[in-house]
């Protein structure tokens, strides 16, 4: 948790997004972040986060376990700007998880990846190399 909570504070998003089934430390740590930040958090229903996404830009977006999907990933990929930054948390935590993490991490528009074991965090900043990096916490 308070390697969340230094990566938010480092990079201060303002617009974030949070799929997940409930209320979450995840959420706690993005609105911790600065009384200028939004947080939206939803259900991890296909026509709610089609509608949450839609024309809107988000610096961050928060995926629970259970949310990390392909699907609901190529939905939020709509909503990046050069800056934006995922957070995918337990992606070791089933088979399928740990499949789409890997996809996840191989996706074109994805340039560098942390894997924290816990969590995995990917940004999309056109200027850099593509890079993976596997760190033990």
């Amino acid at each position: 948790m308070r390697i969340l909570l230094k990566l938010i504070h480092y990079f201060k998003p303002k617009n974030n997004l949070e799929i997940a089934g409930s209320l979450n430390l995840g959420v706690i740590a993005l609105a911790m972040n600065s009384s200028n930040s939004c947080v939206t958090t939803i259900v991890n229903t296909p026509t709610e986060i089609s509608e949450v996404t839609l024309n809107r830009k988000f610096d961050c977006v928060y995926f629970h376990k259970n949310q990390i999907t392909l699907k609901t990933f190529n939905t939020c990929l709509k909503t990046i700007n050069n800056n934006s930054f995922f957070i995918f948390n337990d992606i070791y935590g089933s088979s399928e998880t740990i499949k789409n993490w890997s996809s996840i991490k191989k996706h074109p528009t994805v340039k560098v990846s942390l894997d924290l074991f816990y969590f995995g965090v990917i940004f999309f900043r056109k200027e850099q190399a593509k890079e993976h990096f596997k760190i033990r916490v």
